[in-house]
């Protein structure tokens, strides 16, 4: 079974058949492997690097796929019913950003947020995520969505950089999603549509048939065909 974190790019927003998703197309593609799609609308780092350990914890995946978004979305948790956005008398995990309309959350991004703070507060995220998969012995692939390229190019002489594995973080430095999808027709709001969620998937599946992944080789043995659909294309 794989499972996929990630915000709208990896939950699918837009499209008429979330089964268009990069996930499920992956899934197919490894010989129909079950697939477990985590994305949620406007997710935050937070909502990912949380619910892929929660997630890998409750059922125990063959490999992860990590979509990282944007810097500037929150997970908040209010402890009384507050009305955000979609969220009406809401309590819970909720995802915010720097576009919210609300005055609690303006005025946060307007006199507490800095930019390079919750970059770097990224980045540890990245390196906590990958040291909790690496010691539960679970394969994984990260990416980026959209946002992040940019920043890398930024601050780009970090040292915690240094610890991030960049050989299972497809693109790193400088590509992700909406570089892999560029030329495909975009959804009205800017989202992938299906042909470019079909590249993606694509690429990933590529990737880990290339056995760049070394603890991946079990996972190819148990799902995909000797000859492999990645290929197929």
């Amino acid at each position: 079974m794989i499972l996929c974190t990630g915000c709208s790019f990896t939950y699918g927003e837009e499209l008429a058949d979330l089964n268009q998703a990069y996930p499920i197309q992956l899934g197919k593609m490894m010989n129909n492997t079950p697939v477990i799609n985590a994305g949620i609308k406007g997710a935050s780092n937070d909502y990912i690097h949380r619910t892929t350990m929660e997630n890998c914890l409750t059922h125990k995946p063959d490999m992860v796929i990590v979509q990282w978004t944007e810097t500037n979305r929150l997970e908040l948790h209010p402890n009384l019913p507050v009305n955000i956005g979609p969220y009406k008398s809401y309590t819970g995990p909720l995802q915010v950003n720097i576009r919210t309309d609300h005055k609690f959350i303006n005025t946060y991004y307007k006199e507490w947020w800095d930019e390079k703070h919750a970059f770097m507060k990224w980045i540890w995220q990245v390196i906590a995520t990958q040291n909790f998969l690496n010691n539960n012995n679970i394969p994984y692939i990260m990416i980026n969505g959209f946002g992040n390229q940019e920043l890398i190019k930024k601050y780009n002489d970090l040292p915690e950089y240094n610890h991030i594995n960049t050989e299972q973080f497809m693109g790193w430095p400088d590509e992700g999603i909406t570089e892999w999808v560029y030329g495909t027709p975009l959804m009205p709001k800017g989202h992938p549509g299906p042909e470019g969620h079909r590249k993606v998937a694509e690429k990933i599946c590529r990737e880990i048939d290339g056995n760049i992944i070394p603890t991946s080789v079990f996972v190819l043995n148990k799902y995909c065909p000797a000859v492999s659909p990645c290929n197929s294309k």
